[in-house]
């Protein structure tokens, strides 16, 4: 059985997200998933009676790469 590193990696639009894991695919780490969310960002209000913040998209992908017996996480 394979033990794994997990790393994730955001963005806020997909063109960087791809970026960021091509450069991680590049350093030896595998692209397991992406998922879209949204999050809620705390802020003062801009306004009298508006929330205390805005939802804002983020983009996330799972990333992977083996780990051999007894090494350390990065």
């Amino acid at each position: 059985m394979s033990s794994y590193e997990t790393k994730f990696v955001e963005a806020d639009n997909a063109e960087k997200l791809t970026e960021l894991v091509q450069a991680a695919e590049h350093e030896g780490w595998e692209f397991v998933s992406s998922q879209i969310t949204m999050v809620w960002v705390n802020e003062p209000p801009h306004r009298e009676g508006a929330p205390a913040g805005h939802v804002q998209k983020c983009m996330l992908a799972a990333l992977r790469r083996p780990m051999t017996f007894g090494e350390q996480s990065k």
